[in-house]
């Protein structure tokens, strides 16, 4: 299992723009996530695999990103990558795409730095991650206010600033660059169905 978590992990360099919504669009009906669920738990695998085999890697990482200074608990427990992205995944709508590209963003990002990546910094990587390939996904019918707006409340500590500059610094980190060839995309979507 580690190793086809490890290959999906890197068979990113690119890929295009696929469909995806959130509820407060309305171009497209709301259609439940019951299929994504199976998306999102082999998403969660791969991530809390990819924790475990890289272990934490030292070195500096955003205030932001930190759980131990700005912790992102919901009602105040601590969130597992699964129960993270299923409360977005329900708030947001999100369709296997939208997961697929976000797995993209995350792993672009962690190419560029490695030390990013910490028990401690998932859940705020995901919500950046959502976020951008949420914004890229659905283009100019969405705003960054509009995401918080819709995802606010599953976070006790999340404010509109700090919420604001963790999408700014993931940006920054993947150089303002999401991956563009079909290829990449249609290789993550093998290799998470193959989990």
């Amino acid at each position: 299992m580690g190793s086809r978590v490890m290959a999906l992990l890197r068979a990113s360099k690119s890929a295009p723009a696929l469909g995806s919504t959130l509820k407060l669009v309305n171009d497209r009906p709301f259609v439940s996530n019951f299929f994504t669920y199976p998306c999102l738990e082999k998403f969660a695998t791969a991530v809390e695999v990819l924790v475990d085999e890289f272990g934490p890697i030292p070195g500096p990482i955003l205030d932001l990103w930190d759980e131990r200074l700005i912790p992102l608990k919901s009602n105040g427990r601590i969130l597992k990558v699964k129960h993270a992205m299923r409360a977005l995944s329900d708030r947001l709508d999100l369709r296997e795409p939208d997961i697929i590209l976000t797995l993209v963003i995350l792993e672009s990002a962690l190419r560029k730095d490695h030390a990013i990546l910490k028990p401690y910094s998932v859940i705020p990587l995901l919500v950046s991650s959502v976020t951008v390939a949420l914004k890229f996904q659905l283009d100019a019918k969405v705003n960054i206010g509009d995401i918080f707006d819709a995802i606010e409340d599953l976070f006790d500590n999340l404010d509109f600033n700090n919420f604001k500059f963790m999408e700014s610094e993931l940006l920054v980190l993947i150089d303002w660059k999401v991956p563009m060839c079909p290829r990449i995309y249609r290789n993550y979507a093998t290799l998470l169905y193959t989990l």
